[in-house]
């Protein structure tokens, strides 16, 4: 049973691994590909625990130190890209009233005023 558990916590590495890479060049899209990966990884290390519940410590000492190493590391990354995802968002939104704002006007009394880029209406009106 502690092969199972092994080969578990070797199959949650790999894919942390993988999601760590991509997160690194900020590749989100891919990021976002493993989530149900490691879902189901994470299902079989749990399951494999429970088939097997005195295992030997020196076995999973250092698989499981690497695990908890990628483990942050991939935390760490995840609100990286987070962070990076919330600025680019906050560019955007910030950038949309003023695409969206009409030539600026100045008033009576000097002040630049904006007008919207609401679309313009006509009406027609037959007697």
């Amino acid at each position: 049973m502690t092969d199972a558990v092994l080969a578990a916590v070797g199959a949650l590495c790999q894919l942390l691994e993988a999601e760590n890479a991509a997160l690194e060049i900020l590749d989100l899209p891919a990021a976002t590909a493993f989530v149900s990966g490691k879902q189901a990884a994470l299902a079989a290390l749990v399951d494999a625990q429970e088939r097997c519940p005195a295992l030997p410590g020196d076995a999973l000492r250092l698989p499981t130190a690497r695990l908890v190493e990628l483990a942050r590391a991939n935390g760490k990354l995840l609100e990286r890209a987070m962070a990076a995802q919330s600025r680019v968002l906050a560019i955007i939104a910030d950038a949309v009233p003023r695409a969206t704002a009409g030539p600026a006007r100045y008033g009576p009394h000097g002040q630049e005023t904006r007008l919207s880029a609401q679309a313009p209406v006509a009406l027609l009106s037959r007697a």
